[in-house]
């Protein structure tokens, strides 16, 4: 999944030499990542990047054995609702951490609404996007020349 900064502004740092030197927000939002596990039992972050106007994470959402017998006899369109309004309401836990966080702070930071996501399918996906990710800031001065180029 992916989450920007409203208008692309770089709260969260910069890319320099292909590696990401964090602000003080960029900073808050890595650590609130790190103890992502403390703070949102439903959900483990198998890989993340934060980058200087958006965060990409990979991650799982577990539910309990409750919920999951509650879905027992549901379609898959239930269970896709509920997924995604579990990954929403992680979303937004998290995005208000670090504002609140930031804004504790003196730093201001400012979401674009909602978020990019897509479900893994099976392992080589999963792979492909853990490079992703992993990969993100040594692609970032390419991708903004392309992107130059073409603006």
């Amino acid at each position: 999944m992916t989450f920007c900064t409203h208008l692309r502004v770089y709260y969260f740092g910069d890319i320099v030499k292909g590696t990401m030197q964090n602000s003080h927000q960029g900073c808050v939002a890595h650590t609130i990542l790190k103890m992502a596990h403390q703070l949102f039992s439903k959900v483990k972050i198998l890989n993340f990047v934060v980058m200087p106007d958006h965060i990409h994470i990979l991650l799982s959402i577990f539910n309990e054995e409750a919920d999951l017998r509650a879905f027992e006899h549901r379609n898959d369109m239930d269970m896709s609702r509920y997924a995604k309004e579990s990954l929403s309401a992680f979303i937004g836990s998290f995005k208000s951490a670090i504002t609140r966080e930031c804004h504790n702070l003196n730093y201001n930071i400012i979401w674009q609404n909602g978020f990019f996501d897509h479900v893994v399918r099976n392992h080589n996906e999963q792979i492909k996007i853990d490079k992703y990710i992993s990969d993100n800031p040594m692609r970032w001065e390419i991708d903004k020349r392309r992107n130059d180029i073409f603006m």
